[in-house]
């Protein structure tokens, strides 16, 4: 049995007084087949499933600090409605500021694009406080914390955390990080500090 871990985020109306809960998922159902192996790529498309393949070798762990956290969620449900996106900097590997980047896309209710000029402004502001590129984040508002097959296609920074916020649940936010690299998924551990 393989098991994945998301972070699930109840109640966060207020932020003041956001609860937790760390879950895991036994995946073992979905991802792998009846005679215990991995799925193939065609299988998924049988089970009605766009997604990947999603890497099962054992998750890293990422920590992030909860301010941070708290302003991607709060992001998140201020435009419930339309994806949110950003980048998130770093400074010795250590995540610790979120540069929102406005979403451009045609149709922000189910994409995301940031805005050119906004996303250079963000990365040069980065440079200048010496902080180096962290994370990619957006939100799913009305689908899982999964990358879509459109985000791994546009995933254009191999190496980056991506961080996925899903509204999907009423009252419920769920955010997983993953790493990107052309079509190979492969899933973060996120831990609050």
């Amino acid at each position: 049995m393989r098991r994945y871990s998301t972070l699930i985020f109840v109640g966060c109306l207020n932020l003041e007084t956001i609860k937790v809960a760390q879950h895991d998922y036994n995946v073992s159902s979905w991802l792998f087949n009846d005679n215990a192996s991995p799925r193939s790529s065609s299988d998924f498309d049988s089970i009605g499933g766009d997604q990947p393949p999603i890497d099962m070798r054992p998750m890293p762990t990422i920590k992030l600090p909860r301010p941070l956290v708290n302003q991607l969620l709060h992001q998140a449900q201020l435009a419930a409605d339309r994806e949110v996106c950003g980048l998130i900097g770093a400074r010795e590997r250590e995540p610790v500021r979120c540069y929102p980047v406005a979403n451009v896309a045609s149709s922000p209710q189910v994409r995301y694009v940031m805005d050119p000029k906004a996303q250079i402004d963000a990365l040069r502001q980065m440079r200048e406080r010496g902080e180096e590129l962290f994370a990619i984040y957006h939100s799913h508002p009305v689908s899982p914390a999964l990358p879509s097959a459109m985000d791994i296609d546009e995933a254009a920074y191999p190496g980056v955390l991506y961080l996925i916020i899903s509204l999907n649940t009423k009252g419920v936010l769920e955010m997983r990080g993953f790493r990107l690299t052309g079509r190979d998924v492969a899933e973060v551990m996120l831990e609050l500090q």
